[in-house]
């Protein structure tokens, strides 16, 4: 029972998280879930696709933001390198 309680909750805290953060709005994609159902389909999918998107759009933030700390460090070794050619 314990495990069915952590898996129900650990999958609600998941889609909460999914559509809090998915790139599409919530109206998208609450009419592309629709036109899935529609079709035979569970609605699913249009829910996967919108997480991947917004997996996609949070690696690559983490990776800008990785690149500028590293173009600020450098920064600040060649204004080192200046200063210290300048005295």
């Amino acid at each position: 029972m314990r495990g069915k309680l952590g898996l129900l909750l650990g999958l609600a805290a998941g889609a909460a998280l999914g559509f809090m953060f998915a790139p599409n709005p919530g109206s998208k994609l609450r009419a592309e879930m629709r036109k899935e159902r529609a079709s035979g389909g569970t609605g699913l999918n249009a829910l996967k696709n919108s997480m991947k998107g917004a997996g996609k759009e949070i690696g690559t933030s983490i990776k800008k933001s990785k690149y500028a700390e590293k173009a600020s460090e450098l920064k600040d070794k060649i204004k080192k390198a200046v200063n210290r050619d300048e005295e």
